[in-house]
């Protein structure tokens, strides 16, 4: 077995609570991305030209990579940092404004609505603003 191989398998182990949690998200975020790509292959409804599902694709896909990059980077930080209140409440947030985005803009295609810059109504400018402040608590 090579190195690689090893240090993948024992990472979700080594990253401690924050870790798991983040590889669980990673891992649910993975499925939505195949429910959108599912989704994409069954509707053919377009907003502005282009697929419905494209958009909520491509944040699922990310937000997955991005978490999957954090977990495994937590792998290598020590245990007592590692175990700090401060990080698990960084990462729960994080988990929280990930997910709740790539549900928000999922839900916005399966309505063919805009997720991003709508301002029809006081609720979609509310929940725009919403994600803005989620993606800065995300990074």
């Amino acid at each position: 077995m090579s190195d690689v191989a090893a240090v993948a398998r024992a990472a979700p182990a080594a990253a401690g609570a924050p870790g798991r949690l983040l590889w669980h998200a990673a891992a649910l975020s993975a499925g939505f991305w195949l429910l959108f790509a599912a989704a994409s292959v069954t509707d053919a409804r377009l907003f502005n030209g282009v697929d419905v599902w494209i958009k909520p694709q491509k944040f699922a896909l990310s937000v997955a990579v991005h978490f999957a990059t954090l977990a495994w980077a937590l792998s290598w930080m020590s245990e007592r940092a590692r175990s700090g209140r401060v990080l698990h409440g960084f990462v729960a947030v994080g988990v929280l404004c990930g997910l709740l985005e790539v549900i928000y803009i999922g839900v916005q295609a399966g309505l063919g609505q805009a997720s991003h810059f709508n301002d029809a109504t006081s609720f979609h400018a509310f929940a725009y603003t919403l994600m803005g402040i989620g993606a800065v608590l995300l990074t």
